[in-house]
């Protein structure tokens, strides 16, 4: 079995991996990456002697890191849950859990303001109208605007503050 540090990534599921490649061979760490959904044998199969592992949706239960144990360290989610991990078992075995709290609140945030605008603006179906050769706003009359309307948010996470923080230019009451 190699010495060297190695970090498996399994359910990756971005183009590519050339950032966490060059990453790894600067920092002279082996990298296995497993494109796809994965279920906990798999992961446990993908994962075999890693020091680090890393996971998006991947069943990572007692079963899988009690076999990556003792040589797995740490497992990390990308993103800001653990729910996939059992935390549990991971702390019963030494090994630590990370995940990336800040995931997601930018786009998230950008995208209610997204929907916000494709509803009050009835987006899809201008969008869909035009597709079959109709340009008629009368039928899709009255479209809303922004200014002088309410804006409830229903939301605990960080995304929900950070979309308040970006609202003010919008002149709502």
């Amino acid at each position: 079995m190699s010495t060297a540090k190695r970090i498996a990534i399994v359910d990756f599921d971005f183009p590519d991996s050339l950032i966490e490649e060059n990453m790894c061979a600067r920092a002279g760490i082996e990298l296995t990456v497993h494109a796809g959904r994965c279920d906990a044998e798999e992961v446990a199969r993908y994962a075999q002697g890693a020091d680090a592992l890393i996971s998006s949706y991947g069943d990572i239960t007692y079963e899988a890191l009690a076999a990556l144990a003792p040589r797995l360290k740490v497992v990390s989610r990308t993103g800001t849950g653990v729910d996939n991990i059992d935390v549990d078992a991971a702390t019963e075995l030494g090994i630590a859990v990370c995940n990336v709290p800040g995931y997601g609140t930018e786009v998230v945030s950008d995208h209610a303001i997204a929907l916000t605008l494709a509803c009050l603006r009835r987006v899809n179906e201008q969008d869909a109208a035009v597709r079959r050769g109709v340009w008629d706003y009368a039928r899709t009359r009255p479209l809303g605007q922004v200014r002088g309307r309410r804006f409830g948010i229903v939301g605990m996470g960080p995304s929900a503050p950070r979309l308040h923080e970006k609202l003010p230019g919008w002149d709502l009451r």
